[in-house]
């Protein structure tokens, strides 16, 4: 589904570009009959219409109910943007609150129709609202590289990365200079590594986190393949000390459910602010059967009940479409004429993008990269 900010609709076809891209993994794997096996599974997954079965179907009311409650939102949420520019403590709160309530308004539909109420309840009912070992210090630091090479296994076969790259491609693309690339909480920085293995010199790639012992892996894995990618230490909420239009893109992939909605409206708005081309969010979207399918696949990789439940709650956590969209026009910082973008595209990834300096959109629609995209 495309939003009234989208271009239209053009015929379905699949954009094919010369292009592989790889997971890293923490670690060597080693190949065995169950990893081929597991490998042809999620083959067969990309080519199946999508994981997501509730997002499409509720589309529709979730976004006639995104405009009621943006009617009252929204102006509450414009007076507190100097607030939240201005880092007061109590105007993030405040911020925060206002976002947070039309997300869960959005995911606590009472509605008139018995399957759209059935299907919201199922929704609803399985919400994650856990944390993820990923996320939590404490974790046996040999947990949580279980969850990174689960991560970048899965990655693999999905073949996300090569989605990822070609949904963006028009913004990667070198102009006058090498197109400068900040990846927000990159984990161990599986795509920045793969953009800089497809691009070489065209782009210039700062992938950046909160926990260093993730940032760690990456500088090791792009040591051991020869690739100049920089890893830095940074809260992706708070990049005030970046300049304007100090990157050409500013992306988050596969990372944004860690973050509340008030969260993830301040990310897009700190990222307008310093990119000169285009800000790119791309995730999962929340999904039962994705995370059944996936969270199965996990176990029998990893044996890990780490990168199991990450799996799973991660895949129950991950933001809507419609919940993207409004979390987007409720971020502070976001020029005036600035274009928003959202989509889906099979298997089961949503997508924002937001351009900044300019109202031209994405050239792709998401209906166009995958003929089975919904």
């Amino acid at each position: 589904m495309m939003h009234a900010c989208s271009e239209p609709a053009r015929t379905p076809r699949t954009l094919v570009t010369p292009m592989t891209l790889r997971a890293a993994s923490s670690r060597p794997r080693k190949l065995s009959s169950l990893d081929s096996l597991l490998r042809r599974v999620l083959g067969l997954a990309t080519r199946l219409p999508s994981f997501v079965v509730l997002g499409p179907l509720l589309a529709r009311l979730r976004t006639e109910e995104s405009e009621r409650q943006l009617k009252v939102a929204l102006p509450r949420a414009v007076a507190l943007t100097g607030g939240v520019l201005a880092a007061d403590p109590a105007a993030i709160r405040a911020f925060d609150e206002e976002v947070g309530d039309v997300v869960e308004a959005l995911r606590s539909l009472d509605l008139g129709h018995p399957l759209a109420r059935l299907l919201a309840a199922v929704d609803r009912l399985t919400l994650a609202r856990g944390s993820e070992y990923c996320d939590d210090p404490s974790c046996a630091p040999e947990d949580r590289r279980a969850v990174m090479d689960c991560l970048a296994f899965l990655n693999d076969g999905l073949g996300s990365y090569e989605l990822w790259a070609n949904l963006m491609m028009p913004d990667l693309a070198r102009r006058q200079h090498p197109t400068r690339v900040l990846d927000l909480a990159t984990g161990h920085g599986g795509f920045a590594l793969a953009l800089k293995a497809r691009f070489g010199p065209d782009v210039e790639v700062t992938a950046t986190d909160i926990f260093e012992e993730y940032l760690a892996l990456g500088r090791a894995e792009a040591g051991r393949r020869g690739l100049d990618v920089r890893f830095e230490q940074q809260d992706a909420t708070a990049l005030g000390s970046i300049a304007p239009g100090a990157y050409d893109v500013v992306m988050c992939t596969q990372s944004i459910h860690h973050f509340s909605p008030g969260m993830v409206a301040r990310v897009i708005g700190e990222a307008s602010r310093i990119a000169g081309r285009a800000v790119w969010l791309v995730d999962g979207e929340r999904t039962i059967v994705g995370a059944a399918l996936l969270a199965l696949v996990a176990s029998l990789d990893t044996g890990s009940w780490a990168a199991t439940h990450d799996t799973f709650v991660s895949l129950r956590k991950m933001y809507a479409e419609e919940e993207l969209a409004a979390i987007a026009r409720m971020s502070p910082a976001v020029r005036a004429g600035s274009t928003i973008t959202t989509g889906r595209v099979a298997p089961g990834f949503t997508y924002l993008r937001a351009s900044p300096w300019s109202n031209r959109a994405s050239p792709y629609s998401a209906t166009e990269l995958f003929s089975g995209s919904v």
